[in-house]
């Protein structure tokens, strides 16, 4: 307990003692940090944005004909049942009649004494367009009730978004593992960098018979600590950053708490095990 007290103690006399050095860790691991959090800011972004783009491919079901009030909450209700169904509209034969003269013109249906469209019933989905193997048999189960003539949706764009995704997520993890590498190297090596100006002092240390992880302890707190603020100022900066952009951008995402959590914790455990594996070469040396 005592050799947790000593370090935590080390840890702000060396911190305010060489201000300058923590001043310039903090300011190297903060860019690393910044980087990786807009990284994440615009994964967020890109995701809601596929997500979005998805909830705008319905799925029509063309009924044989006007179904009576009970009988269609029942349908309503069996296809809300299948899942992932963000909201069912029916359209009635007049108002499909409606919608079609008004992007069309009234034209159209001159010359005839009846109204050729059938009802039919709008299917959005939760989370956008369903994945080609899902979106086949929910297709097959709608063809097979009765009242059901047809259904009609973009396959071809429903599968290229989903492609489009897929590639999209495959980028995200090579890209953020790269990234991510990257940056500790950066926080290693600069944390490194400010031991090697305390390597006669670990010496000394070693020498009067302190074991290493009296003398990791301390470092490794410093890590941590300059990490946690430094953490703190990369996740001020990407939410500036985020309300600059929502000025260009109005539909870009505000809400990213947990991001911000995210970062200034990953700045504190980054800081921690950098801290670590930089003190580690001179203790074995």
């Amino acid at each position: 307990m005592s050799g947790i007290i000593f370090a935590i103690g080390e840890t702000f006399r060396s911190f305010t003692r060489r201000w300058f050095l923590s001043v310039l860790t903090i300011i190297s691991v903060s860019v690393g940090l910044f980087i990786f959090g807009v990284f994440l800011f615009l994964t967020l972004n890109f995701q809601v944005w596929f997500e979005r783009l998805g909830q705008r491919i319905d799925l029509e079901v063309y009924l044989s004909r006007e179904l009576p009030p009970d009988s269609l909450k029942l349908l309503e209700n069996w296809i809300a049942s299948l899942g992932d169904i963000k909201s069912i509209e029916y359209i009635s034969k007049d108002e499909a009649k409606a919608r079609f003269a008004s992007l069309f013109g009234e034209e159209v249906f001159e010359g005839l004494d009846f109204n050729p469209l059938p009802p039919s019933i709008r299917i959005l989905f939760k989370s956008g367009v369903l994945e080609p193997e899902k979106l086949e048999p929910f297709v097959k189960k709608l063809l097979a009730t009765p009242f059901v003539k047809d259904v009609a949706i973009e396959t071809k764009i429903a599968r290229k978004l989903h492609r489009l995704l897929k590639l999209f997520w495959i980028c995200v993890v090579v890209g953020g593992i790269v990234l991510f590498a990257g940056i500790f190297l950066i926080i290693v090596n600069t944390i490194k960098l400010a031991i090697f100006s305390r390597r006669e002092s670990i010496e000394v240390m070693s020498l009067i018979g302190a074991t290493k992880p009296f003398i990791r302890r301390p470092f490794i707190f410093e890590g941590i600590l300059q990490g946690l603020i430094a953490g703190a100022v990369s996740s001020l900066l990407v939410h500036l950053l985020a309300l600059g952009t929502n000025r260009l951008i109005p539909d870009i995402v505000q809400e990213f708490r947990l991001l911000s959590i995210g970062i200034v914790l990953l700045g504190g455990v980054l800081g921690g095990i950098g801290a670590g594996f930089a003190i580690k070469k001179f203790l074995n040396a």
